[in-house]
């Protein structure tokens, strides 16, 4: 006679066995014509996540879960509110991307996906404060910060072992919410003092993780110091003049929200995806802007309309971005965000930025995929439920093999499940909720 555990472990070992067999269902991959050398073409999704666990949105399209060369990924694991895993969630974990495509079961996905460290406090070391190393050798090296010592410390995630770089105690108390927040074009680790403080962020030091030395610096280099930190990239007209070599050289970073990029060598800047006002890329040595209407122009299979395009990457190439979006906005009979519960389409644009070779049509947009996950809603007491978590937040890796993204897989959120069970119109929603995942899509290389 089987005793209890034995049972609840073959039900467990089947479910597994049954979720794998599926497979990813709640991406559509499409296949826009290839006409430049640098267009991409997705081949297959995966899901790397457990269903087990739930996701966070860590990255905002603007922080990099890929190391240095692509082989290893980053991504938050959280413990689900509503599915009880053999085993607890373990925060930030780490794994080499051919294990985490291979897993087939429970055990097997906690192999190939490896805890970042000893153990992980999110009080003493905030999640966004997590960055590979950009130099050669170290692409198993992790940078970090903790809190409780004030102190960046490098994690060798094959060991895994933990060193001391530098401090950041800059010894007047500004330090009230450090972060790290990623590298200058030279490769020097940043770290701010008062994380999204506008507009000086507190000021704090570009480290040489190398040589182990910090130089601090008085504030974040903008555009429009007056403006204030969350809002000065997104006005226009542009000058050459605002835009320095120090603005520059801070141009990768992930103090926003996936709302604006900068090209990998920071000369041109997009603003606006998502957000009210001037939309396009401006060219920050000639201060020459080019707006993007992305309700209108392009072929009908690729442009944006009528969804609109929300978090951005540009992290891969000078002349192209990947961008989602946000979900359809009230047509085509869709109700209007926040209206009750929702599932929508979230597509996937590789976008061409054309700029001064094409004045009248800057951009053009090549629609990859589309990610069927939950977004939000207002419940039966008017609370809304704004699943930010499972809006796509796409990234891509430099050498752009790999697009990571997080979704549920096609069916509520488990926030939905919590906010429902009071309602009993809500029914389909507890019958139809998941977690929150991590996935990437595959590309193909280039065409020859």
């Amino acid at each position: 006679m089987r005793r209890p555990a034995q049972l609840a472990a073959i039900v467990w070992l089947g479910f597994v066995a049954r979720t794998a067999a599926l497979g990813v269902t709640n991406v559509t991959i499409l296949h826009p014509p290839r006409v430049n050398q640098d267009d991409l073409q997705v081949t297959r999704v995966h899901r790397v996540s457990s269903p087990f666990y739930q996701t966070g949105n860590t990255f905002h399209s603007e922080g990099d879960p890929f190391n240095r060369d692509a082989t290893r990924l980053l991504f938050l694991e959280l413990d689900s509110a509503h599915r009880k895993a053999p085993l607890p969630a373990r925060g930030m974990v780490t794994g080499k991307i051919t294990d985490l495509l291979a897993w087939r079961t429970f055990d097997e996905y906690r192999r190939a996906a490896k805890p970042v460290g000893k153990a992980w406090d999110f009080a003493d070391t905030p999640e966004f404060s997590f960055h590979w190393s950009r130099h050669a050798g170290e692409e198993h090296i992790l940078y970090t910060l903790r809190k409780s010592r004030k102190m960046i410390v490098r994690l060798n995630v094959e060991t895994p072992t933990e060193e001391d770089v530098v401090s950041y105690d800059p010894g007047d108390g500004r330090d009230t919410n450090p972060r790290l927040c990623g590298w200058t074009t030279d490769d020097k680790l940043l770290v701010v003092m008062q994380d999204r403080n506008a507009p000086t962020y507190g000021g704090g030091f570009e480290v040489d993780v190398l040589r182990r030395t910090r130089t601090p610096f008085a504030q974040w280099p903008q555009r429009n110091p007056t403006a204030g930190a969350a809002q000065e990239e997104y006005r226009t007209p542009f000058t050459p003049q605002e835009f320095s070599d120090h603005w520059r050289r801070y141009q990768k970073n992930n103090l926003g929200s996936g709302h604006a990029a900068r090209s990998p060598a920071g000369r041109f800047a997009l603003v606006n995806p998502g957000i009210s006002g001037a939309q396009g890329v401006v060219d920050t040595v000639t201060g020459q802007f080019y707006p993007d209407d992305w309700s209108k122009g392009g072929d009908a299979a690729n442009r944006c309309a009528p969804f609109v395009p929300n978090y951005c990457n540009w992290n891969a190439s000078e002349h192209w971005y990947v961008m989602n979006a946000g979900g359809e906005q009230g047509v085509n009979g869709k109700p209007a965000f926040g209206t009750q519960p929702e599932i929508h389409d979230f597509p996937v644009w590789q976008v061409h930025f054309l700029g001064p070779q094409s004045a009248a049509q800057p951009f053009a947009y090549r629609k990859l995929f589309v990610v069927r996950s939950s977004s939000g809603w207002y419940d039966a007491r008017g609370q809304l439920h704004y699943m930010e978590p499972s809006r796509v937040h796409v990234n891509v890796s430099r050498d752009a093999r790999w697009l990571y993204f997080v979704a549920t897989d096609g069916n509520f959120h488990e926030e939905d499940l919590a906010a429902s069970a009071s309602d009993p119109r809500l029914g389909h929603v507890r019958a139809n909720w998941s977690t929150c995942g991590v996935f990437l899509a595959e590309c193909s290389p280039a065409s020859p």
